[in-house]
């Protein structure tokens, strides 16, 4: 979704996908009503509910290799990759009712390079590099050459207004994971992972 409205839609079918993961920078992005916005003018969805489950499941590929895995998986939007104040997403009094779970088989280990955010409402409101492998953040360090290898990387603008989730938010990411592994999994009934711009902050109100 790039631009437009989404108002008064019901789903009501299971959301099942199944992804390997032997494919290099993966990305996969999954949600109850939409997958992913990026918007480019006015984005709003309203006044909508999901009432299915969503269900992502990973699995291993076809060799032993390890890639890397990025994604967001909400009950109505997967992943919100860019915005700002004059231009970006508004989900309001919208309402996920059916459970978001994501997981892998068991003999299925992810990426040590992997991000994944799982939310009731919105998944992942992230801006990441070209590579795919770094998230907005931003940081300064007291070493300047750090600075350099790490720069600031800014957010996005959204907002959220009376969003209910009563479903069950589930990720197994982590299950089988080393201490010395860069995962990083979030998890948020509401949402899992936002990042907002360091001048404008993401506005979240009224959700439960």
């Amino acid at each position: 979704m790039r631009t437009g409205v989404i108002r008064g839609c019901t789903n009501e079918g299971v959301v099942n996908i199944t992804s390997d993961i032997s494919s290099s920078n993966n990305k996969v992005i999954v949600g109850g009503l939409v997958g992913t916005v990026q918007p480019e003018g006015t984005c709003i969805i309203e006044r909508s509910i999901n009432n299915a489950e969503v269900n992502i499941t990973f699995v291993k590929g076809t060799d032993d290799k390890q890639y890397p895995l990025y994604g967001g998986y909400g009950g109505i939007v997967g992943h919100v990759s860019t915005g700002t104040p004059e231009s970006h997403l508004t989900i309001r009094k919208c309402s996920n009712n059916g459970d978001v779970t994501a997981s892998y088989l068991n003999d299925s280990r992810v990426s040590t390079e992997m991000t994944s955010a799982v939310g009731g409402i919105v998944g992942s409101a992230i801006c990441y590099d070209e590579s795919g492998k770094f998230f907005s953040w931003w940081h300064r360090s007291k070493t300047a050459v750090l600075d350099d290898v790490f720069p600031d990387m800014d957010g996005l603008y959204m907002e959220m207004e009376d969003c209910i989730n009563t479903g069950d938010i589930c990720s197994f990411f982590t299950a089988s994971c080393s201490s010395d592994d860069p995962t990083k999994a979030y998890v948020g009934g509401v949402a899992g992972a936002v990042n907002g711009l360091k001048d404008a902050h993401a506005k979240i109100s009224g959700c439960r």
